[in-house]
């Protein structure tokens, strides 16, 4: 997923993320680090670390986004929170119980872009998971 957020924000002309930097993707010292870290670049909005964490963090900033708009309305506080995930992030506990309380507190503003390709860093997802993410 991390490719992905730094092509769409160099397309989308976030001046932080250059081709350049895009083709030192997971290098020492590119701010296009295998996973996304805050500071380093605008338009990242916090730093995933280990695998599962963006998923619980995005069910964070959707329950804020409710939260705020409830107490401040529409007019200040109105939007949807995107994150991108990846097999091997579902395969983590953390991402289910997030993906578990986001569905229980009904947040709907809250837009997964999941890359079902069956790979993980290790190769195929099947090495160490059978569970049918789609039926769960």
């Amino acid at each position: 997923g991390s490719m992905l957020l730094y092509s769409l924000l160099y397309l989308t002309g976030y001046e932080d993320i250059t081709l350049d930097q895009i083709k030192h993707f997971r290098q020492v010292g590119s701010r296009t680090a295998g996973h996304p870290e805050y500071g380093h670049a605008a338009g990242i909005e916090t730093t995933t670390g280990p695998l599962g964490q963006g998923l619980a963090n995005s069910v964070g900033f959707a329950l804020g986004e409710r939260i705020m708009n409830a107490a401040f309305g529409n007019d200040l506080v109105d939007h949807y929170t995107y994150v991108l995930a990846g097999d091997g992030c579902l395969m983590e506990g953390v991402s289910q119980e997030a993906i578990a309380l986001a569905g229980h507190l009904k947040l709907n503003k809250l837009i997964v872009f999941w890359d079902n390709n069956n790979i993980s860093i290790d190769g195929p997802v099947s090495l160490a998971d059978n569970t049918d993410q789609v039926a769960r």
